[in-house]
């Protein structure tokens, strides 16, 4: 994600700059109407008329100084609110990862006790049953193509988190190899083919075990990695609450 940076001028600072240029005026017009001729020569000059539209060029300038102020807060406040979004999108990825960690890891370990009782009858028949591809293995392989998490994440990951993530992306492509090969080697009868697809079935309960561990792991990981944008996120919403109080007037 592209972290853009920009330079902004709060509105604390803005109002006590104009507040300064507005006293330095009246200074420098009080300099000028006590201590100089000046003034009298231009009221001699002119009228009264001419005092009164300075006078209301001032108040008009105080009220578009106030204006800007208030504009100013509100465009600030508007920011926050679409920052506050940003970071909710960010927050609903972590937690679609989490959950997505979770709900395998406990798809994969009802998996590999189906696999291990398959594992149990088959060595006695040194063949694995007929009926674990069509029930079981073609539906977790299809479940495990959801594990594909690669460097293309646009959130920001901790090394630990990443490695988890890598981990089980490569525990979950071994695991489907294997389940191809077991797939397709299902209906031999006996022989060396048939013990070849018992000892990967064998490879496959222990791949399994790695996976489901990886997986477990995730959401840990992806917690600690969450908590700026969520401490961030959490003091946002309570900037915006103070300024929708004075907003409303509350």
């Amino acid at each position: 994600m592209a972290l853009q940076l920009r330079e902004m001028i709060s509105v604390r600072t803005a109002t006590v700059v104009s507040l300064l240029s507005f006293l330095l005026g009246i200074g420098l017009s009080t300099y000028l109407y006590v201590g100089s001729p000046i003034p009298n020569k231009c009221y001699d000059a002119g009228s009264d008329a001419d005092w009164w539209a300075a006078a209301g060029t001032w108040m008009i300038g105080i009220g578009a100084i106030m204006y800007s102020a208030r504009e100013l807060g509100i465009k600030i406040h508007e920011r926050r609110e679409a920052r506050v979004a940003e970071l909710s999108s960010i927050l609903a990825q972590y937690a679609g990862i989490a959950y997505t960690a979770l709900s395998m890891a406990g798809k994969v370990r009802n998996f590999r006790d189906t696999l291990a009782r398959a594992i149990e009858v088959a060595d006695e028949s040194r063949r694995l049953a007929h009926g674990l591809r069509e029930f079981y293995i073609a539906p977790m392989a299809e479940s495990l193509s959801e594990i594909k998490w690669d460097k293309n994440i646009s959130i920001p990951i901790g090394v630990d988190g990443l490695r988890r993530l890598g981990a089980a992306t490569y525990y979950a492509d071994r695991c489907r190899i294997l389940m191809s090969y077991l797939g397709e080697e299902r209906g031999e009868q006996g022989g060396t083919r048939a013990l070849d697809a018992l000892v990967m079935a064998r490879e496959l309960e222990d791949l399994l075990e790695r996976l489901a561990s990886e997986l477990d792991g995730i959401p840990d990981e992806l917690q600690k990695d969450a908590a700026p944008a969520r401490n961030l996120i959490e003091a946002l919403r309570a900037r915006l609450a103070d300024e929708d109080r004075a907003l409303l007037g509350d």
